[in-house]
């Protein structure tokens, strides 16, 4: 599931990137917005959905997500 929902975020990511013209950092604090706006809209799913994606487990996927941007958008 997740090797089919990674092209779509990313894809979602580059849009979102390149409309408001962010750089890592800012890229960083949009996602940590964007998080917050889902964890407060479904309380709970934030937190099935971060044992998955945060791979270096510091508590936190957005700092995992940025990095798996910026290898992604590196390469085109």
């Amino acid at each position: 599931l997740l090797a089919a929902a990674a092209p779509l975020v990313l894809a979602w990511l580059g849009r979102s990137q390149r409309q408001q013209g962010l750089d890592p950092g800012g890229l960083q604090g949009y996602l940590g917005g964007q998080y917050q706006q889902a964890e407060a809209a479904t309380p709970g799913l934030m937190g099935v959905a971060e044992q998955f994606l945060d791979s270096n487990r510091d508590g936190s996927m957005v700092d995992d997500i940025t990095r798996l941007a910026g290898q992604f958008f590196g390469r085109r």
